[in-house]
């Protein structure tokens, strides 16, 4: 296991990525499609879909124990994202998600 500074320093970078995935919550909530570009739709989609393929390679529930309740935090917050995306942008989002399965099977 890795040591107290470094649980501290993921321990931040979770609390950070929790505040900034409740943000994109809200925001993709009240935002209509037009107001934002594929661009930046397709970016929330790949730091949803990040978090959830790699957060083992992030966080490892292994060497942090600590961080578990925190990491699964995050993972919830993340997947209301995708739901929030997913009535914005059904079809893409569902393209992705079993292209994700297929790629891992």
């Amino acid at each position: 296991p890795k040591g107290a500074s470094d649980a501290s320093t993921y321990q931040r970078k979770l609390a950070v990525e929790c505040i900034f995935c409740s943000a994109c919550i809200r925001f993709v909530e009240c935002c209509p499609q037009e107001g934002l570009t594929g661009t930046l739709w397709k970016g929330l989609e790949d730091f949803v879909f990040d978090w959830l393929i790699h957060a083992d390679r992030v966080v490892s529930q292994a060497e942090y124990p600590s961080l578990i309740d925190l990491r699964g935090l995050l993972l919830d917050l993340v997947s209301q994202l995708l739901g929030a995306l997913s009535a914005i942008r059904f079809s893409l989002v569902t393209e992705r998600f079993f292209n994700e399965l297929n790629i891992r099977r």
